[in-house]
């Protein structure tokens, strides 16, 4: 199996279709410089999504791609804000499978790098190299908070895509 370097998106926005709040400065999520795409949340409120797309993966074709891994560079300003979407955008369309490292974990106070998904996550999708060579394949997230005002930080979100040969054996994980 190959791995791809963690990879930076080019293309950040915000989607409102889920979610009632808006990011400030999503477009800083673009590298890791300690400038961040901020959130204020009041009790129980959860943020639209916010997308990074555009990561420029160039996977030759003749690959199986074998799971994606994304990881999130965030804090909050207490621990009451949670995941509440994790989802993988294929074809330019939000899937509709979430995948989490533990929905009911607060975010921690620090600034740390989170995992979502990994070597063998597929995030409930079928994926083929042009999809994720696609600049229209990316990431979408979402957020709650638990109390009132709550900020949520994220300073980077990074990409590794794990494939390969369509002839090679099955991973041990596919068996």
């Amino acid at each position: 199996m190959t791995a791809t370097n963690a990879t930076s998106p080019s293309t950040i926005a915000t989607d409102s279709s889920y979610g009632s709040i808006d990011w400030v400065n999503p477009d800083n999520v673009k590298v890791s410089d300690d400038t961040y795409a901020t959130i204020n949340l009041e009790e129980v409120e959860e943020s639209y999504y916010i997308k990074a797309t555009n990561f420029g993966f160039s996977i030759p074709n003749g690959n199986r791609i074998d799971g994606i891994k994304v990881e999130i560079e965030l804090y909050a300003n207490s621990n009451q804000i949670v995941d509440r979407r994790s989802r993988i955008i294929k074809g330019g369309s939000i899937s509709s499978t979430d995948v989490f490292r533990d929905p009911n974990t607060f975010w921690p106070e620090v600034e740390v790098y989170l995992t979502y998904g990994g070597e063998s996550e597929l995030w409930g999708q079928t994926l083929s190299v042009n999809d994720v060579n696609s600049s229209d394949f990316g990431f979408a997230f979402a957020i709650e908070s638990f109390n009132n005002r709550r900020i949520g930080y994220i300073d980077h979100i990074r990409m590794t895509v794990y494939y390969s040969p369509i002839n090679s054996p099955l991973p041990t994980f596919y068996q």
